[in-house]
């Protein structure tokens, strides 16, 4: 699967904020991570060529650094939740808080990806 631009990633980061009042979260969550993943994949398009699983994602992100350890905490607690809610779990409380902790680490791996675009 080759890496969206940042530009679409950034207008679906957009998108879930301007719409999360009206889809609410747990939509939110799914789309946020969605976005997420592919963030993730622009940095590391071998290592994550296809579909990862939350938690893969996340321990691969944070072994190299991408993420700080909070912020692997953070994704690791929102992947859980974003695995119910993909698998039928409608009813499980998600917060606002958690999807726009997401979608601030993904725009900090939007900002990594960007500057090693310079290195």
């Amino acid at each position: 699967m080759p890496p969206l631009s940042r530009g679409i990633i950034e207008e679906h980061l957009q998108r879930i904020e301007t719409s999360l009042e009206s889809i609410g979260a747990t939509a939110a969550l799914l789309m946020a991570w969605a976005a997420f993943e592919a963030a993730a994949r622009r940095l590391t398009p071998a290592a994550l060529a296809r579909p990862q699983n939350p938690a893969r994602l996340v321990e691969a992100m944070a072994s190299e650094g991408y993420v700080t350890p909070d912020e692997a905490d953070v994704l690791r607690h929102v992947g859980r939740a974003r695995n119910e809610v993909a698998h039928g779990r409608l009813d499980l409380p998600v917060s606002r808080e958690q999807v726009e902790s997401l979608i601030a680490i993904t725009r900090t791996v939007l900002r990594l990806d960007a500057k090693s675009c310079f290195d």
